[in-house]
């Protein structure tokens, strides 16, 4: 046998024990490599490496029973999302998680016995439900942070999601921005104090419209929110247009949104918004049928010549990556 495969296998000298699951991974590698001479290994070598490989495969099997056997995942799906403050987060996830828990029942799987070529079935069969590719990836990523908050709940699992190529590539399409003119032909169309002061939030502050429900005015008049799981408050006092809307609308001063919880007002103000957006469109008033997010990039537009550091911070984004990605429209236009 060569003496690198020898080193390896860790068969170099007689007797020796059996492979571990590393070292079978890497004896694979290598094999894969090109680099073995074949001819210089005899057959009792080979017949050797072949049962050593039989054993190492079904102790990695019998090792992923074990692990599902320990896994109650209702329990570790509740215990990861118990980590997120935002109910609306938790509710979104949980309707993501609940789809992957039905495909592994489907596939007769725990999520321990989860394999690579498993994880990219998966990406592939939500790729081919027809969804488009970006909302595919949210899923995607919510279900990989799941798998990742597993890794430190079991002993020897690892995410395998991790380094796939399954996952859709992002749409980079030009983002539809109302003008000025139709940001100020949409608030005019906003006969509710609620819908109006919602689209002021958007469209002057950046919020995204499901960080609304937990809005809370402060003393110093920032606002502070929790959206997409972590709170964020405003670098910035509410403006004066936002303060005069918040003084007329008769809401609660303090939490605007509060008292409409209960009826999920993120899904109650898009469908107002949408109701305007269409009725404005009919009528030839704006350009486009403009989503409640368009509104956020709306903010981002105007206020470009802060600075993208600026931006970030108002915008409360995690890296300058994901602000960049909302100034696509400039650097395609440059």
């Amino acid at each position: 046998m060569t003496t690198e495969l020898a080193v390896l296998s860790g068969n170099a000298g007689a007797g020796s024990a059996l492979i571990s699951s590393e070292q079978f991974s890497q004896v694979v590698k290598f094999l894969a490599s090109g680099r073995v001479d074949f001819a210089a290994v005899t057959q009792a070598e080979l017949e050797r490496l072949a049962v050593d490989f039989m054993e190492a495969a079904k102790r990695d099997t019998f090792n992923r029973k074990v692990m599902a056997a320990r896994v109650d995942l209702p329990s570790e799906i509740d215990a990861f999302l118990a980590r997120y403050e935002s109910k609306h987060t938790r509710r979104s996830y949980r309707k993501a998680l609940a789809d992957f828990s039905e495909w592994l029942a489907f596939k007769g799987l725990s999520v321990a016995e989860l394999t690579p070529a498993g994880a990219d079935d998966y990406m592939l069969a939500l790729r081919a439900s027809g969804k488009d590719a970006d909302s595919t990836r949210q899923r995607i990523a919510v279900v990989s942070s799941f798998l990742s908050f597993m890794e430190r709940r079991l002993d020897g699992f690892k995410n395998p999601m991790r380094g796939s190529r399954a996952r859709p590539k992002p749409t980079w399409k030009t983002a539809q921005i109302p003008s000025a003119a139709e940001m100020d032909a949409i608030l005019a169309g906003c006969q509710d104090p609620l819908l109006r002061l919602a689209v002021l939030f958007m469209a002057q502050m950046g919020f995204r419209i499901g960080g609304l429900a937990e809005v809370e005015i402060l003393k110093d008049r920032r606002a502070r929110t929790i959206t997409k799981g972590c709170t964020f408050t405003t670098p910035d006092p509410l403006p004066a247009s936002i303060e005069a809307a918040l003084a007329e609308s008769g809401l609660d001063q303090r939490h605007p949104f509060g008292k409409y919880a209960s009826e999920n007002i993120t899904t109650l103000l898009t469908m107002r918004f949408n109701r305007l957006i269409a009725r404005l469109h009919s009528a030839g008033t704006i350009s486009a049928r403009f989503s409640p997010h368009d509104l956020r990039h709306f903010f981002t537009e105007q206020n470009q010549e802060e600075g993208i550091v600026s931006l970030q911070r108002k915008l409360g984004h995690s890296t300058i990556g994901i602000t960049q990605h909302y100034l696509r429209n400039q650097f395609s236009a440059e």
